[in-house]
């Protein structure tokens, strides 16, 4: 695991961030929550060295997960991000530049095995 052990989750939607805190901490990671994007940088700024990842949700008024992951690459580059949306894969894909994209991603409503999965993967 790297330094942190702790999972940053960005979603505008209260009930899908409450149930993906439940499932990180069935998985073993301490969960942090943020509603926003501007919320999410402030925790990565405050509290960054606590996290191994964050699950950014793509589609979120105000500050989007695009704009978000941008500045959090500007802020840490070597942060994974897990990108969530229940856009496919390839929709998703598309709305980024080739060296500018998430590390994962994984596609809303997703399950505790497939969340414990591609978190294993995206940090091993």
């Amino acid at each position: 695991m790297p330094d942190g052990d702790a999972i940053l989750i960005v979603d505008d939607e209260q009930l899908v961030l409450d149930v993906a805190c439940a499932m990180v901490r069935q998985i073993g990671y301490r969960p942090l929550s943020a509603l926003t994007g501007e919320e999410a940088l402030k925790t990565l700024a405050d509290r960054g060295q606590e996290l191994c990842c964050i699950i950014l949700d793509l589609a979120m008024p105000g500050m989007d997960g695009r704009q978000c992951l941008k500045e959090i690459r500007r802020l840490d580059p070597d942060l994974k991000v897990l990108l969530s949306s229940g856009y496919r894969e390839e929709q998703a894909a598309a709305m980024f530049l080739p060296d500018e994209g998430p590390d994962g991603f994984i596609k809303k409503p997703f399950m505790v095995a497939s969340l414990a999965d591609t978190i294993e993967a995206l940090l091993a």
